[in-house]
């Protein structure tokens, strides 16, 4: 994931989303990358927070489960 990142000639709908989802997969190894690239997008689009039913999302940044 990191090649792509640094490549001007690849177009993400958000870098620094795509960056920062990257970087919370690293920290969350149990977690997969496409649920933190869901949260960090919602973060990037100023929503207060993202509502799931995946636990597995529980520990990422603005994310809060639904029991």
């Amino acid at each position: 994931m990191r090649a792509p990142l640094g490549n001007a000639t690849v177009a993400w709908q958000s870098r620094n989303a795509a960056a920062n989802a990257l970087q919370w997969f690293e920290a969350q190894p149990a977690t997969d990358f496409s649920d933190c690239l869901v949260a960090a997008l919602a973060q990037a689009h100023g929503c207060e927070s993202t509502a799931t039913l995946d636990r597995g999302m529980r520990d990422l940044p603005g994310v809060r489960v639904m029991s």
